[in-house]
């Protein structure tokens, strides 16, 4: 009995790499290993996030040098590497009273030394024995951004929509452009993604140990939920079903089809933008 405990155990600390003491938690990578994040999400029962409005992203960095796996692509003059947004869970429909959600992604790390490539884009290589910041990182889309006093003030209001739930939040403009909200319990940014559109991100930062003798794959996962702190001025009413004894017309049928057809073509055209530029 004693050898099949011990056997559990072992098997238990070389695939689950997080180590929860008094509510912290340790985490131990090595250059060249891919591991699963596991996260759990926490947001309000009314909050509403529709499918392709957001994501979580993770990533393993230092200043501007990322250390996960990724590519080059040259945008508006200058290259971007794919490392800070490849691994990341593109999120579905999650617009019911659900408020938790359980996610898995998996992200690569950089071997050591790194590509050529990246040297010469100025990303250095991995440090060894020591400790790296980690970033589990939500994204939440296409927020349609309204400023009290335009985007150029560098205090204000911020008023935005999520899932149909208005918000609005004081922010301060940063040296680095973003409209950063520190407010009941929110810590978040606003900014525009590579097409323009204004994005509400909200990280939450770890950090990781880098040693060439850590295992190279295994789970990291975070004990606490990732809160999704966000408050509405006016949260919406319940939904409610329709009867079914209420029938369509055949007008009403033909205006619904031909509004359907006017989104998808409006879906399709920002399906095509996004493919023309790197989504950062």
């Amino acid at each position: 009995m004693k050898n099949k405990i011990a056997v559990a155990l072992a098997v238990f600390m070389a695939l689950v790499l997080s180590v929860s003491s008094v509510g912290a938690a340790s985490y131990e990578i090595a250059p060249g290993g891919i591991y699963t994040v596991s996260v759990v999400l926490k947001k309000p029962s009314y909050l509403r996030l529709p499918e392709g409005d957001w994501e979580v992203r993770v990533y393993f960095f230092s200043g501007s040098s990322n250390y996960c796996t990724g590519s080059w692509t040259q945008f508006g003059g200058q290259w971007v590497y794919s490392g800070w947004w490849d691994h990341r869970y593109r999120g579905g429909d999650w617009t019911d009273t659900t408020e938790t959600k359980s996610l898995s992604i998996s992200v690569g790390v950089v071997s050591r030394p790194r590509p050529q490539e990246d040297k010469e884009h100025g990303m250095g290589d991995i440090p060894i024995d020591t400790t790296i910041k980690f970033r589990i990182r939500l994204i939440i889309k296409n927020i349609d951004a309204t400023f009290s006093g335009g985007t150029e003030t560098e205090t204000g209001y911020v008023s935005f929509y999520v899932g149909g739930s208005p918000f609005q939040y004081p922010y301060q403009l940063d040296q680095y452009g973003q409209y950063h909200i520190d407010s009941e319990g929110l810590d978040a940014k606003i900014d525009q993604d590579s097409s323009g559109r204004w994005r509400l991100i909200i990280d939450k930062d770890l950090t990781a140990y880098v040693s060439e003798s850590a295992p190279t794959t295994g789970i990291l996962v975070i004990p606490d939920p990732f809160e999704i702190n966000l408050k509405s001025v006016a949260p919406p009413e319940p939904t409610y079903e329709i009867p079914e004894v209420i029938q369509l017309t055949g007008g009403a049928l033909t205006i619904l089809v031909s509004v359907g057809i006017v989104v998808y073509l409006g879906f399709r055209k920002k399906e095509m933008e996004e493919e023309l530029a790197p989504e950062y």
